[in-house]
């Protein structure tokens, strides 16, 4: 089966090629919201954005979102038993659910929110880029790519607003900005500031990489860019570089550590 899968979708997933990227995609691809992009830019932004809730959207990201969220870490816990030291591990998730933030905070208000942003114009370029190269369905093939720039022209400046208005606050869940940069340059350094600041643990456990491991980071065989005048693979497509002006400073993955 791995065999079938595009040499595009495989360079950027270089672990398990079959796990999902983000724990938002779980419940986006089992409500369909994944089949967004294909119904033009307006339906991805409505269905497929992670800033803002759309109305008819709202139960999905409110409710039923944070149930199966609830349920998963509640059963991984249980599997897992204490940790190391004896006291209750924290469940941490990876996802886009900005949108909902708020209900999660209502749930779990010790939680910690653990965010990492990237300058605009290469967290975009990373983005438009890994969702060409995500098969959602093949046989409707690839979203267009004037769809995909029109969408998270709109979306990706919405989320960086909401973003940085949530992790700015000074009430509520602690929360937790890490740059990007700061991960590539100092590895050990982000590591043991997220252990501190999400986990409660002081001094960095030994089995935390401190160096990343070798990762050929370019030569994608798919890798547009949103430069002006500057074109891949036969000038095919064009991706708007207006994208970039919208984007505060901020864009970014997300992730949340619970105790359940």
């Amino acid at each position: 089966m791995e065999q079938m899968l595009p040499q595009e979708f495989l360079q950027r997933h270089e672990g398990d090629p079959f796990r999902t990227d983000t724990f938002d995609g779980a419940i986006c691809i089992s409500h369909l919201n994944s089949l967004g992009p294909f119904l033009g830019p307006d339906v991805l932004v409505e269905d497929f954005g992670f800033g803002v809730i759309a109305p008819h959207n709202r139960a999905l990201w409110e409710e039923d979102f944070v149930r199966l969220l609830d349920g998963i870490a509640r059963k991984t816990l249980l599997h897992a038993g204490p940790g190391p030291d004896g006291k209750a591990r924290r469940f941490f998730v990876k996802g886009h659910f900005l949108c909902a933030g708020p209900a999660l905070e209502r749930q779990y208000p010790d939680a910690r929110f653990l965010t990492m942003i990237r300058a605009p114009a290469p967290r975009l370029q990373s983005g438009v880029n890994f969702l060409a190269a995500n098969p959602v369905d093949a046989t409707m093939g690839p979203v267009p790519w004037a769809w995909l720039g029109q969408g998270l022209a709109e979306t990706e400046a919405v989320y960086c607003e909401v973003e940085q208005a949530w992790f700015s606050r000074a009430d509520g869940a602690r929360r937790c900005v890490i740059r990007f940069d700061d991960y590539v340059r100092d590895l050990e350094g982000a590591m043991a500031r997220v252990y501190r600041e999400c986990l409660d643990v002081e001094v960095l456990p030994p089995h935390v990489p401190r160096v990343h491991p070798p990762r050929e980071r370019t030569n994608y065989i798919l890798n547009r860019s949103a430069r002006p005048g500057r074109r891949r693979r036969g000038g095919a497509e064009r991706t708007a570089g207006a994208v970039y002006c919208l984007v505060s400073r901020w864009g970014s993955h997300g992730g949340l550590a619970i105790r359940v």
